[in-house]
């Protein structure tokens, strides 16, 4: 799986807004190269389709979901 290229989202048909899709595979992106550099980068362009798309809700910390932890057991 790790050698293989993901599907697509719009593959999986639901309506995904071609922006969106290109961020989500620039995310996942073999080559590291290729990838956002930052969350910061990430953030700004999901910021710049959600503006396009008329989304004006700014998202603050609660708002994220919160990561799970590992255990190192």
């Amino acid at each position: 799986m790790l050698k293989e290229n993901p599907a697509n989202l719009g593959d999986s048909g639901k309506n995904v807004p071609p922006e969106l899709e290109h961020i989500v595979s620039r995310c996942l992106e073999k080559n590291p190269d290729k990838r956002f550099q930052s969350a910061s980068d990430l953030a700004f362009a999901l910021r710049e389709v959600f503006s396009a798309a008329g989304v004006s809700k700014t998202i603050s910390q609660k708002d994220l979901p919160h990561p799970h932890r590992r255990n190192a057991d």
